[in-house]
């Protein structure tokens, strides 16, 4: 579990992967240091954070950090908090590609 330190409501925490190659990893950060909605990226104990400006990424910042973990395959259920209720509907549809990853197979259960 993380400490209060690591994580808050404007965080997104998870285990960092290996990388294979230096640029591998140099791109990674680059993209995700890029994307508006991230105010930091730093390294605890506890995994990797990333430090939002808001508990809600924007449409855009989602969609981004979205194809960001897909593409280095992060599992996607940490951003699934962090969806604007507001952009629920888009998110939420059982068509799109991320929803399984973020909310199962069912969908029961609102988020």
């Amino acid at each position: 579990m993380a400490s209060s330190d690591d994580a808050s409501e404007n965080t997104i925490l998870f285990q960092e992967r290996r990388y294979y190659s230096y640029f591998d990893e140099k791109y990674f950060y680059a993209w995700l240091e890029s994307l508006d909605d991230v105010v930091a990226v730093r390294g605890t104990k506890h995994g990797l954070c990333i430090d939002l400006q808001n508990k809600y990424l924007s449409k855009l910042g989602a969609y981004e950090l979205i194809a960001l973990f897909t593409r280095y395959g992060y599992p996607l259920s940490p951003i699934a908090p962090h969806i604007n209720p507001d952009d629920h509907d888009y998110f939420h549809d059982p068509s799109a590609r991320w929803f399984k990853a973020f909310y199962g197979s069912s969908t029961e259960g609102d988020v």
